[in-house]
């Protein structure tokens, strides 16, 4: 649209007192009650047109309401139209460039996302603790945490940080911005997604040594990066220590932990500290029960997981994963009858049979070892289940 058309529509606009009287309310309470995708879009084209423009931080609250129903491209698109000539009048800030910043993070364009941090600086702008939280944070997601690993300081020689974050602390030092747990525990993140976990570890010293606090959510993220590594003593020392601090440990913390108990192969451990929990005032959730299911039927304690099956679902509900992995542990222990009452249960629940439990249960019609009444149960299964799959 040009520059004479859009002072056209803005006049008719103005004369008809239309959009004042539309926008009003909404500019009073904000963006919160913009329902659907559609209203945001309609709304920012309403917005464009005014005239005077509305303020800076009115179109800042659209692009927030537009980001958080995760359409990322569409924040993006709307923030350059602010940016064209022909709405010079829309004076960019620091938080409009912040949500720039973040959209373009979670659309996996990190690279863009310093370099609206280069046009942030030059327009004068100091960057705050969200714009560097969301940088750091977008490089860890993708991985740009293993691009440049270098050491840096004499200071943090045991603690080989990618050289980009380092930078980042570097910068956020010299404008005397402090890293808060968000930081750590998002670097935390990133060092054991890489396979670091010990230095993840040593991360934390760091941070308490700098008076920052970890929160529960700091503690699980390393105790399940640690357990992820077949790091389990490190990972008991840490819950220790946790449990030293007085912060209580949450449901998420002892399933990580549970999980890595039953991938060491120490399951007697993963039972005792599953039994526990419910001492401590907690509820296992489904991830908890998924975690022991799978642990129980990996020791081969198959009747066990099946009563734990039946125990999750007076307080939760099994899911996808609760019942294939029991069916796969029935199937691995030539339980073929038990498995065919389960998958039965998982039809009338329309709950779908994944792939390896497919591949399981084809594998077993050419076992030699198994039984003939065993393989003919197999075969009227699998004739049931591709006349299902066909009818619908």
């Amino acid at each position: 649209m040009t520059k004479m058309a859009r002072s056209a529509d803005a006049a008719v606009v103005l004369r008809n007192g239309v959009c004042d009287h539309l926008h009003k309310d909404q500019f009073q309470h904000g963006f919160a009650n913009l329902d659907e995708y559609d209203d945001a879009l309609t709304q920012f084209d309403h917005m464009l047109r005014m005239r005077p423009l509305p303020s800076t931080v009115q179109f800042n609250q659209l692009l927030t309401s537009i980001a958080k129903t995760k359409h990322y491209s569409t924040a993006i698109s709307l923030f350059r139209k602010m940016n064209l000539s022909e709405t010079e009048f829309v004076k960019l800030d620091k938080f409009t460039l912040n949500i720039v910043i973040n959209c373009l993070c979670k659309l996996n364009q990190v690279d863009l996302g310093f370099s609206i941090l280069g046009n942030l600086l030059k327009l004068g702008y100091e960057p705050n603790i969200t714009t560097f939280n969301t940088l750091i944070n977008g490089l860890c997601v993708n991985a740009k945490i293993a691009s440049a690993v270098k050491f840096l300081d004499e200071a943090l020689a045991l603690l080989p940080i990618p050289l980009l974050l380092m930078s980042l602390f570097k910068e956020m030092s010299r404008k005397r911005l402090l890293p808060d747990t968000v930081t750590y525990t998002t670097l935390i993140g990133g060092l054991c997604q890489t396979r670091r976990p010990r230095d993840a570890l040593l991360l934390l010293d760091e941070m308490q040594t700098h008076g920052q606090i970890p929160d529960p959510f700091t503690y699980s993220t390393l105790l399940d990066g640690l357990c992820n590594n077949q790091l389990l003593d490190e990972a008991l020392a840490l819950f220790k220590k946790l449990e030293n601090t007085g912060l209580a440990p949450n449901i998420v913390i002892y399933s990580n932990l549970i999980q890595g108990m039953c991938k060491t192969g120490k399951l007697d451990d993963a039972r005792k500290l599953y039994l526990s929990i419910s001492a401590k005032g907690l509820k296992p959730d489904v991830r908890t029960y998924n975690i022991m299911i799978n642990g129980l039927c990996k020791g081969r304690l198959i009747d066990e997981a099946s009563e734990l099956l039946l125990k999750m679902e007076e307080g939760c509900s099994a899911n996808f994963y609760s019942y294939n992995t029991l069916v796969q542990g029935f199937l691995q222990n030539n339980r073929i009858q038990k498995a065919l009452q389960l998958l039965h249960v998982m039809d009338d629940r329309a709950i779908s049979v994944d792939p390896c439990t497919v591949t399981l249960l084809v594998n077993m019609l050419s076992n030699d070892r198994l039984d003939n009444l065993s393989k003919e149960m197999l075969r009227a299964f699998f004739w049931n289940y591709f006349i299902f799959q066909v009818a619908t």
